[in-house]
Parts: structure tokens; sequence; C-alpha cells
């Protein structure tokens, strides 16, 4: 499973030449909860942030 803090550093490792020293290590996976008011129409920001995590961390993680 992929968590959302790895998405992060699996990219600075790609990118940057970070070397993962403890790769056998099994890392924590969290939940991801996005919470909002249903009986108002969420702001542009809200949606924008929302589309976000379902674009890097998929629809059926959340």
């Amino acid at each position: 499973m992929r968590s959302f803090i790895g998405l992060n550093v699996n990219r600075l490792i790609a990118e940057q030449g970070l070397q993962e020293i403890l790769a056998d290590f099994d890392k924590p996976v969290f939940d991801l909860h996005i919470l909002y008011l249903a009986h108002r129409h969420p702001s542009a920001l809200v949606k924008a942030f929302v589309e976000f995590c379902l674009a890097r961390v998929g629809r059926d993680k959340l």
C-alpha cells in the first residue's frame, strides 16, 4: 500500500538521489480522511485540494 507521506519520499529518492537505507523496514501506512461541512458548498480551494489528494493517492484509498 502507498502512503501519502511515502509519495513525497519516493519522489525525493528518484529525483534528488537520496538513498534508502532501511528498504526492508515496513513503512507505516496512514489513513487519509478529508472532511468538510456537507451542508455548505465547498470552496474552490477545498475542491482543488480534494482533487489533488484523489489524483495523488487514488479514489479507492480515501
